[in-house]
């Protein structure tokens, strides 16, 4: 298996040809544009969630670099938090920003 099929299947928890991959990466960018998006997991929280994500390298520093935030899939509800709030959204993904302590009391 290459590295990048090892990456993936950590990432996604299965394992995608590198031909099924690049043709994946290819159609991306035609139809955006962009460079070949990274691959990753939705963050949500949900023990069932398997739903994947595609972000650039920009996209990614803006929510890997501060903490207490998450990327997760468009219409799911990030669990483990006591609130959050939305810090960015587009038509692949949310990044949202958890307050993992409860407010103290007032």
């Amino acid at each position: 298996m290459s590295p990048e099929q090892t990456a993936l299947q950590r990432r996604t928890g299965s394992v995608v040809g590198s031909a099924a991959l690049a043709n994946a990466a290819n159609s991306f960018r035609v139809a955006t544009g962009w460079e070949t998006p990274q691959v990753r997991r939705c963050e949500c929280g949900a023990a069932d969630c398997d739903a994947v994500i595609y972000m650039t390298w920009d996209e990614q520093d803006r929510a890997d670099h501060v903490p207490q935030r998450w990327t997760i899939a468009r219409g799911h509800i990030p669990r483990g938090g006591a609130r959050w709030r939305v810090v960015e959204e587009t038509d692949r993904f949310v990044i949202v920003e958890i307050d993992e302590q409860e407010p103290s009391p007032a």
